[in-house]
């Protein structure tokens, strides 16, 4: 099959789940391509980017110039294209005023996306965030580009973006073929913003098992060791991480603690932590690369994933650190935010407190460290439990099948 991934920033070291898909999808045998608004320049990248070329795969779609001189010549340049490949009547259709408004008096969605003109017909189009499908729902409808249309939403996109904005996603529900949901949380979500329920599939982001080695059960470090990979945004919650870690050393229990991953509350939560005098037990070690969270996964004695519900709604879908500590055999303690509660069950699989509690989340390390003999058998089965239904050569498996299913009833 041919299909195309529609993506935002491209390659993002946090958005593993996509690369795992395309790479997944690409050695069962099928032409991927990659749309992508702005391929993004970092020296800490994913190996596989390099081992699959995936760049070399990547197109990437141009911007909307804000001049309105350019934004002619640009769109000057795509019809003649569109006239050349016998698609000119499809691309004078992206400049209807009466159905895209703004978008069409600014010839954004026929600048956006000239290079799927004249590009050969897809089997399958997969956007990878559900605002992105709004877009490729509007040029699919013009004739632009052609396929089964598939769009994943994964947390915010669903619990805050299609929520805030309903009317612009009822064409997407309407016509879209295939919608997966990373949990049952943001399922339902889409169901109740009016998304057919027999279009709905759960389809849960998935770890590389062969790249998670599984330590088992080992006697906690001195200090004890917490740390949390995640995007440095409001809702990874780690202002309370940080207030817990202030907690836990006021109450005698020494710790460190590590944070990597980098975003727009870096420095905002390293103002944080010299408030709470607690950089010496702090380390922000920033973006880093897969190598690196897996060593840290191995030197971590628990995992700190204190998610909490955004202001506007906003919610997690299934964080990839707690899968990926899950398969290592570290003990996790999270909240009930999102869905979360899908993927950790209190003293089974991990542990969870109530969001935005700070001292339970100190509490809860406490009690892990006092009675650290307990953890044995929620390690094992939190590594069962991501063999079972996390894995992801058997998820890219199941998404092979989906597509095969939409582009038959597509085609």
């Amino acid at each position: 099959m041919r299909i195309a991934y529609f993506v935002d920033k491209f390659p993002l070291i946090s958005e593993t789940f996509v690369l795992g898909q395309v790479c997944g999808i690409i050695d069962q045998g099928h032409d991927v391509v990659i749309y992508a608004n702005r391929v993004v320049e970092s020296k800490v990248r994913h190996p596989i980017i390099d081992s699959y070329r995936l760049l070399d795969r990547t197109v990437v779609l141009p911007q909307v110039p804000r001049r309105f001189r350019d934004r002619l010549h640009f769109a000057f340049q795509a019809l003649n294209t569109a006239a050349a490949s016998g698609r000119l009547r499809a691309a004078l259709r992206c400049l209807n005023v009466f159905r895209f408004r703004r978008e069409a008096l600014r010839c954004s969605l026929l600048i956006r996306f000239a290079p799927l003109i004249g590009e050969e017909p897809f089997h399958v189009l997969h956007c990878q965030f559900g605002q992105l499908g709004v877009a490729v729902q509007s040029i699919r409808d013009c004739g632009i580009a052609d396929g089964a249309l598939v769009t994943s939403f994964r947390g915010t996109d669903a619990m805050k973006i299609a929520t805030r904005y309903p009317h612009q996603f009822a064409r997407l529900f309407e016509n879209g073929d295939r919608f997966l949901a990373v949990s049952r949380a943001i399922g339902q979500r889409l169901e109740d913003l009016g998304c057919p329920r027999d279009k709905i599939s759960i389809l849960r982001s998935g770890v590389d098992l062969t790249r998670f080695e599984y330590r088992g059960y080992s006697e906690p470090h001195d200090p004890i060791r917490l740390l949390t990979i995640a995007r440095l945004v409001p809702i990874k919650g780690i202002e309370f991480a940080l207030r817990a870690v202030r907690h836990l050393g006021n109450s005698g229990v020494d710790v460190e603690y590590r944070v990597l991953g980098d975003g727009p509350s870096a420095a905002a939560l390293a103002e944080l932590t010299k408030t709470l005098g607690i950089e010496e037990r702090v380390a922000f070690e920033g973006r880093v690369d897969s190598v690196r969270v897996r060593e840290a996964l191995q030197e971590a004695d628990i995992l700190l994933a204190p998610s909490i519900t955004g202001p506007g709604g906003e919610q997690e879908g299934l964080p990839n650190s707690l899968k990926e500590a899950m398969a290592t055999g570290i003990p996790s303690i999270t909240t009930n935010t999102g869905g979360i509660p899908e993927l950790i069950q209190e003293g089974q699989t991990g542990y969870i407190v109530d969001e935005k509690d700070a001292t339970a989340l100190a509490e809860k390390v406490t009690s892990l460290v006092r009675n650290w003999h307990s953890t044995r058998a929620e390690i094992d089965a939190a590594r069962r439990r991501i063999e079972s239904e996390y894995d992801l050569t058997s998820l890219n498996r199941d998404i092979e099948v989906i597509y095969r299913e939409v582009a038959r009833e597509f085609g």
